[in-house]
């Protein structure tokens, strides 16, 4: 694991930017856990709350809402290197040589849509498999689809795709 600081990529500076963190595969609250410890370290690793039938009942599954990240927002010099240490978290995400920030202000709409323990419901209109929807935003804003089914954290990305 490389654990030295390339000083050519820009240091972020922006005071209320959020830094993405890549957990260890399956291992997200081990890491929000952690970081939640350390003093000047704000975690936000939303998760969301849906029932799933197990055998011959429903159950209420609680799984990440971003599968194998996690926010955390912190002064990068001083603790940088203790957030890639910390258990749980594989590595600070970077495109090319950019950190991933994400605002302030997109992690406190995410939040509202959270419980106090950082759990979402699903909405209460879910659309139900054969519904016609409109993608309401991202590069297929304004598609047409139908909905084939509810899927789980892993596959919900591949049928984005699929429509």
């Amino acid at each position: 694991m490389e654990l030295t600081m390339d000083f050519r990529t820009p240091l972020p500076t922006e005071p209320d930017m959020w830094f993405c963190l890549r957990a260890q595969p399956k291992r997200e609250e081990v890491a929000a856990a952690h970081l939640r410890k350390i003093e000047g370290i704000n975690v936000f690793a939303p998760r969301l709350r849906y029932q799933k039938r197990r055998q011959r009942e429903k159950v209420w599954i609680n799984e990440p809402l971003f599968p194998g990240y996690l926010f955390a927002q912190f002064d990068f010099v001083p603790l940088y290197r203790l957030v890639q240490l910390t258990p749980g978290v594989a590595r600070i995400l970077t495109f090319g040589s950019r950190y991933a920030l994400i605002s302030g202000q997109t992690i406190a709409d995410l939040s509202q849509l959270t419980d106090e323990a950082g759990v979402a419901a699903p909405p209460a209109a879910v659309p139900q498999p054969g519904q016609e929807v409109i993608v309401g935003a991202g590069p297929f804003s304004g598609a047409q689809a139908t909905v084939i089914q509810w899927k789980p954290a892993r596959e919900r990305v591949q049928v984005l795709l699929e429509m």
